[in-house]
């Protein structure tokens, strides 16, 4: 009879000393995870990352683009980029404008475009606009994202549409005038449908 109850005691105190040892083990475990001002950390570097964009240093500034400046004609403009930029005529409902676009290509953020240079009717340097061709849709919104990123929600969203064609236009208020962002969409056929971006910095009149 006593030598039950001596087993008994003996059960019950192994099985406190399980129980001690089982909160001690949860309790390391516990302080052993990293904190969460490290996984912080790492989210907001991530963040960063992500944020970071090409047309920081190779898109148009309040200044200009390069050494294109805010009212410069044509001729001052081809003077300023020797070799880098060509005249062309374009176009429009009143008749042919003189233009100036880039000889070769820029990529920024993996996508190639062509920049071109529009006068006003003084003409003096009042558009520089960076245009890519046919870009995926991904792409067209890839853009977008950037430039929220870069200058916060935009103040304006336009939409145009005709026929086949949808124009969706973002609009930034800048030091310089206007900065906007556009989207084209293009309906070819049932089966085809091209993307075009285009980014531009809208000086203000004088």
């Amino acid at each position: 009879m006593r030598m039950g109850k001596y087993c008994w005691l003996f059960l019950c105190l192994l099985m406190m000393g399980f129980a001690v040892n089982g909160i001690g083990q949860r309790q390391g475990a516990t302080t052993s995870e990293p904190p969460l001002l490290a996984f912080s950390s790492e989210a907001q570097s991530t963040s960063e990352a992500q944020s970071t964009s090409e047309w920081k240093q190779k898109g148009p500034t309040s200044d200009g683009w390069r050494s294109a400046r805010p009212g410069m004609t044509i001729e001052e403009l081809l003077a300023a980029m020797p070799g880098d930029v060509e005249p062309y005529e374009e176009q429009t409902i009143d008749g042919s404008a003189r233009r100036v676009k880039t000889s070769n290509g820029i990529k920024i953020d993996g996508i190639d475009y062509v920049v071109h240079f529009t006068f006003r009717d003084a003409g003096k340097l009042d558009r520089i606009y960076f245009l890519s061709g046919n870009v995926s849709k991904d792409a067209g919104k890839a853009v977008v994202d950037t430039f929220i990123q870069l200058r916060g929600k935009p103040a304006q969203l336009s939409e145009f549409g005709s026929g086949r064609v949808t124009l969706e236009q973002r609009s930034w208020q800048d030091p310089a005038g206007e900065f906007n962002v556009e989207v084209r969409e293009e309906r070819l056929s049932a089966q085809v449908t091209q993307y075009t971006v285009g980014v531009s910095l809208v000086f203000r009149k004088e």
